[in-house]
């Protein structure tokens, strides 16, 4: 989970990979002022203190977790740029990248628990980092 923190307003966005991750930088930048700068030029946390943070708003952005799979299914591994701008990237052993299907896929996932998967993109979106049950203000957003 990577937190960008908005200390002025006691503000806090909290986001996962495949979870509209730009998006949220966008509005992260408004909310600070910075439109006219690089989408990603804030730097994020990627673990909280609750002492330090317990005033502050905490905005969970989310995404369905089947969409989520498939949408890095299809811009991680299935699309044919891909292959092309990083050839060595997003390949999974002992499949050829233009017959991977969805299920091979998600057997993938299950079989191998993510041995020749890019983990980053489809790691759990809430982690147990940090007591999110208990903090007394915050907003869960469904990002679509």
């Amino acid at each position: 989970m990577f937190f960008l923190i908005f200390k002025h307003k006691k503000i806090i966005f909290a986001t996962t990979p495949k979870c509209g991750i730009q998006h949220v930088h966008y509005l992260y930048n408004f909310l600070v002022g910075d439109n006219d700068k690089d989408v990603f030029h804030h730097k994020y946390v990627k673990k909280l203190r609750k002492k330090n943070y317990k005033d502050y708003l905490l905005i969970i952005f989310i995404r369905n977790p089947y969409k989520r799979i498939v949408s890095g299914f299809r811009e991680k591994y299935s699309n044919p740029w891909q292959l092309e701008n990083f050839p060595e990237k997003y390949k999974i052993p002992n499949i050829e990248y233009d017959k991977l299907t969805f299920r091979e896929f998600i057997n993938e996932l299950y079989y191998n628990k993510f041995k020749n998967i890019n983990y980053n993109h489809f790691h759990l979106q809430i982690t147990t980092d940090y007591d999110f049950k208990n903090h007394k203000n915050k907003l869960i957003f469904d990002i679509e």
